[in-house]
Formats: C-alpha cells, sequence, structure tokens
C-alpha cells in the first residue's frame, strides 16, 4: 500500500523530557477543537480509518521539508486498533527468515501492502532456517516476555524446528551455529538462557507481539515484490464506537504544548510522539480544510502552538561578523537565541576576519526549525588573533622590520634596545635585530628569539603581543648575502620576502586613442569612416511654415530613382578628387602655379 500521509516535519523520536510551555491557542488552534478528536466527526474519520489505502499525498505539510513517513505509521497503528487492519500475531502464525533480508513484505487482501522487520541471517553450521513462531504463552519457557508473541525456531540440518538453539549437551547445535537474528533491529527481542529438559542452559530469542508491531509500516507493490513476503486476506468487522475509541486512544488526545526541546504532551500533560502529532495535523487538515496551511485553524499559524517548528533556512554566517550574522538569521525569519562564543587563540582561524564567525552548530542553507537556539564560535578579538613572527633579514635594519611587521597586522607596542660595539652581534648587519624579546602564543612569560638561530617551526604570537627588539650599531659592518636576506644561520631562508614580478598591466589596459596626439589618428579613422556608406541618393522633407499666411505644409523631395546610379556617380566622383588631390600636391612641389615655365619650378628645386 503506497502511504505518503500529511504531516508536520518534526522530531522524529522523542527527546528528554522537560518542562513543557503551554503553546497559544489565540491563532485559532484549539486542542478543545482539534476535528479528529470531535464526536461530529465520528462519520468521515470512520470512513477514513476504512480506507487505509487512500492516505493522501496532499495537500504539503505545514513545515516545509517534512517527512510523511512517521504520521503514516502512526495512523496505521490507529488503524490497527480499530481493526480495519489485522494485528501480526493475530494473522501470521509463523514468519519464515530468509538469509541476508531484514524485512518482510506483506499484502492484506489485493491491494494494502506493509512491511516489518523480522531480523536478517546467514546460515551456518547446523542450521538450515529459522522462522519465528506465534505462541499466546512464552512465559512457561521461563524467558522474560510473557504472554503473547514469537519465538524463534531453528531447524537443524533440514530437521524438524526447534525453539531452543544450542545446549551445553549437544555442541554441534552450539547458539555459535546461527550468525543471524540481529537483536538492535527488534525491539523488544531478548536473547536468553531458559530452564528446559534439553540441558542447562537452553539458549532461546523471543519477542513479544508490541515488539513485532513496532516495526511495521506502510508499502507499496514495488518493494513488496523485492522483499521475502507473505500475504493473507482480512475482511475488517463492522465497525463499532469501541473501535473508534481505540483509535482515538492510539492516536493520543489532541496536542496542546510543546517545549523547547520539541517534547509534545496534551492538555492533560500526557507526553506525545512526534509520529502521534504528525498523524493528528494530518487528519486535522482532511477532515476540516481550516485546519491546513494558511487555514484560520492551522497549527501552525503565527502563535498557534507548532508555530515554531515552521522552518527559516539557515544563512552562512561563516567568516562574517556578529552584527552581519545577525542581521541575516533577521530577514531568514530565525527567532531563537542567539549565542555567540568568544574565540580563542588556540582555536583561532587565520584565514577569517577576527571577531568572525568561524563555525556554527547548524549547516548554512539547512531548513531549521525558527525558533531552534543557534550557537556560534567567534574568532578572538584583533589583539588576540595568531600571527606568524616573521625572521629579520641579516642585513634588514628594525625601522624595515618593524614597517613589515605591521604590514601583516600586528598591533602591539615597541620598545628599542640599542647595543654599542662590545656587544654588537657580527651575524647581522649595521641597524639589524639582533634579538627578539616577546610572549609566544598563550605563555605567561617572554621568551627570546634570535635571527641567527630562528627557530625551524613556525613562531606565532598576539597581534597585540609587546615586542622589544634588540639593535646593532651603525659600526657593524654588512653581512653577506643581501640588505634585506635572513641571516646565515638554522631555519629560515636567505629571503623572507617573496619577489613579485614585473606587472603590465597598468600600461598594457591604457586608452592611447583618448591621449593627444595619439587619439589624432583614432579622430582621423573614425571621420573617415563617416564616407563609408551605402550610396543611397537622399530623400529631403523642407517643413514649409507661414502662420500668418496659413501656410504649414512640408515639401517632400525625394531623389530615390538616382539611386542606381549613385554608385557609378561616386566612383566617378572618386577618380576626379584623387586626380585633383595628385595634381595639388605635384603642382605644389613642381611649383607649376609660378609664372614661367616648368623647367624654371625645376631649377629652383
Amino acid at each position: 500500500m503506497q502511504r505518503v500521509a500529511l504531516a508536520l516535519g518534526l522530531v522524529a523520536a522523542a527527546l528528554a523530557a522537560g518542562l513543557l510551555i503551554p503553546g497559544a491557542a489565540h491563532a485559532g488552534y484549539a486542542p478543545s477543537t482539534a476535528p479528529y478528536a470531535q464526536s461530529a466527526n465520528d462519520t468521515p474519520l470512520t470512513s477514513l480509518l476504512n480506507v487505509p489505502d487512500t492516505i493522501p499525498a496532499s495537500p504539503t505539510p505545514l513545515v516545509p521539508g517534512s517527512s510523511y513517513s512517521a504520521g503514516a505509521v502512526a495512523e496505521e497503528a490507529a488503524e490497527v486498533a480499530a481493526r480495519r487492519l489485522p494485528t501480526i500475531g493475530g494473522s501470521l502464525t509463523t514468519i519464515g527468515l530468509a538469509a541476508g533480508a531484514g524485512y518482510l513484505g506483506w499484502k492484506i487482501g489485493t491491494a494494502i501492502y506493509e512491511k516489518f522487520l523480522v531480523g536478517a541471517w546467514t546460515s551456518a553450521g547446523h542450521v538450515t532456517a529459522l522462522q519465528w513462531q506465534h505462541s499466546t504463552s512464552i512465559g512457561p519457557f521461563g524467558g522474560p516476555i510473557s504472554g503473547s508473541g514469537y519465538r524463534l525456531a531453528a531447524q537443524k540440518d533440514g530437521g524438524t524446528y526447534g525453539s531452543t538453539i544450542g545446549t551445553a549437551s549437544t555442541p554441534a547445535f552450539f547458539a555459535s551455529d546461527v550468525n543471524a537474528v540481529a537483536a538492535a533491529s527488534l525491539p523488544g527481542v531478548t536473547w536468553t538462557p531458559v530452564g528446559l529438559s534439553c540441558g542447562s542452559p537452553c539458549i532461546m530469542r523471543s519477542v513479544s507481539d508490541a515488539g513485532m508491531e513496532a516495526t511495521r509500516q506502510p508499502s507499496n507493490a514495488a518493494e513488496y515484490a523485492t522483499l521475502p513476503h507473505s500475504a493473507s486476506s482480512y475482511t475488517p468487522p463492522t465497525m463499532t464506537a469501541g473501535d473508534l475509541a481505540a483509535a482515538r486512544a492510539s492516536l493520543g488526545a489532541p496536542v496542546a504544548t510543546m517545549d523547547s526541546s520539541h517534547n509534545f504532551a496534551d492538555a492533560s500533560g500526557n507526553p506525545l510522539t512526534a509520529a502521534q502529532v504528525q498523524a493528528q495535523v494530518d487528519l486535522n487538515c482532511r477532515l476540516d480544510a481550516s485546519y491546513c496551511t494558511g487555514g484560520a485553524n492551522a497549527p501552525d499559524n503565527s502563535g498557534a502552538v507548532l508555530n515554531p517548528l515552521v522552518t527559516v533556512t539557515m544563512p552562512d554566517c561563516i567568516g562574517a561578523l556578529v552584527a552581519v550574522c545577525v542581521a541575516a538569521l533577521d530577514s531568514a525569519g530565525h527567532t531563537g537565541t542567539r549565542t555567540f562564543i568568544p574565540g580563542t587563540f588556540a582555536g583561532a582561524d587565520a584565514t577569517k576576519p577576527a571577531d568572525a564567525v568561524i563555525s556554527a552548530d547548524h549547516t548554512a542553507g539547512a531548513a531549521i526549525p525558527k525558533t531552534d537556539p543557534l550557537t556560534f564560535t567567534l574568532n578572538p578579538d584583533p589583539a588576540e588573533m595568531p600571527l606568524t613572527l616573521p625572521r629579520p633579514g641579516g642585513n634588514e635594519t628594525y625601522d624595515d622590520y618593524v614597517a613589515r611587521l605591521v604590514d601583516l597586522g600586528w598591533l602591539g607596542s615597541i620598545t628599542y634596545v640599542y647595543l654599542d660595539d662590545t656587544n654588537a652581534d657580527v651575524q647581522v648587519g649595521p641597524h639589524a635585530v639582533t634579538r627578539i624579546q616577546t610572549t609566544v602564543g598563550t605563555a605567561t612569560g617572554t621568551s627570546a628569539i634570535y635571527p641567527a638561530a630562528w627557530p625551524p617551526t613556525a613562531t606565532k604570537i598576539k597581534r597585540g603581543a609587546a615586542i622589544t627588539l634588540y639593535v646593532n650599531p651603525t659600526s657593524v659592518p654588512p653581512v653577506d648575502g643581501g640588505s634585506t636576506g635572513a641571516p646565515p644561520g638554522a631555519g629560515g631562508t636567505d629571503c623572507p620576502c617573496s619577489v613579485r614580478g614585473i606587472d603590465l598591466s597598468p600600461l598594457l589596459g591604457m586608452d592611447l586613442g583618448s591621449k593627444f596626439p595619439f587619439g589624432a589618428f583614432s579622430w582621423l579613422q573614425q571621420a573617415v569612416g563617416l564616407f563609408d556608406v551605402t550610396p543611397t541618393a537622399p530623400v529631403i522633407d523642407w517643413p514649409m511654415k507661414a502662420p500668418a499666411a496659413g501656410l504649414d505644409t512640408t515639401m517632400h523631395v525625394d531623389l530615390g530613382w538616382w539611386s542606381p546610379y549613385m554608385a557609378t556617380m561616386r566612383t566617378l566622383l572618386t577618380f576626379f578628387m584623387w586626380a585633383s588631390a595628385i595634381w595639388f600636391v605635384a603642382a605644389k612641389f613642381l611649383r607649376l602655379d609660378w609664372a614661367g615655365q616648368p623647367a624654371d619650378g625645376l631649377d629652383e628645386l
């Protein structure tokens, strides 16, 4: 049976009990008027319970992103309580286990499909088959299950089934031969010694009817075909008032309160499971549309009991400052508490800004209940952020070194100790740093760090740490290795600074066409381009206005008939233009415009 129960996206399992906070009912929803619990709706509720294979998939859940499955299971339990569906124990006396399979498919009648857990096993040793055998009384066997339930029976070497597996007197049939039913997959399954005549002790596995029912779920024909399965016929008895009361009792009284941990209870304080609440929401909506999302009585309306379960999309606060994160949460509609835990030096993320969010207990983009409390961890403030102390260069002056520290984000105070010739360090150059005294990490005291013997591992200090620099006198000669390179010695490199390549992009990106005198060529190209047009004769419209004479017209002159000849005319004009230009230049060059003979002009050249 294809089951998709309309439901809220509630927590799948009940959390630890806490103080219940009544949900306001002024938004229209009131537990006392929940449709599924009203006697006036006995007939439509009976109709819904009589057709368990038609749980609808719409309208959509009240809370975005919710699942229907838990509500479907709770509604199915109500149908079983009302005898619309049979119980497992009342219908299946033996349930065979297929090797490697955990679920058994169950077809009821012609169109209802379900499944339930029976456990998984792998045949081993002398055990050739396993089956659950139903008994109305397991107690006499001495096990912890009293009353109706199933006990596991094993087939030895293809023979008859026995309900005890393994004894001290029959080592060939020990429990180790059953590499099989996983107790964790079946609620209430026990694996316990029992006192029987087969020896002491015999081993038996058993499960109550309620334990088997607890694993029951809606299924469908396609899934049924893929599982080991069984079929049975069932004709529901005539519905009685007692059946209807049993169904309502299975669903629980209407939800009235929910605490901050999403624990639910009715008006009397009796706890409700998330599945029961989901089923209630579904049935209320199907019985009265005003209890569906958007309806006047919807339990997720503002102020109603389930409104805190309405979800919002968690914004991405990683790398953002607190004010930015808070604004994003407000914009998303989150109304719960936000806790921002100050960061520490050890836990700082150097890739994120100081005071920025570096972790959150909810994933960005996830749908979360809008009232969920959120917790964020921050980077420490700027002075507490870590900074990797750079190694001074062998000939790097102390002023240059301090400038480099500031560029890296150092914020602390500095003290200089100027050395004289008697205590100078010849391993570094003039005015170079010979020693750094500062607090490393979170230490309580200071440490001396020497450029000539730089630590092989990174030295991290707080950005606000105070530093004392010991400086060589000017009389010390420079050291080999470059003016800003690291001094020779352990650790570090000869050049602690990176050398960037030449960046020609500012020159290559210049627009010379807009700068004089280069722009003259660009302008000339544009001017000549104005003449490169399609040879078309003009069409002229002359407005003719003379208000005093009452004249207001337009003279239209269309020379389009001349267009076919324009190309020829343009060619002729081009020819004469070039001829004239050549003649003009030649005349000026040969001075043909002078009086006298041409030879006189040539003599002047």
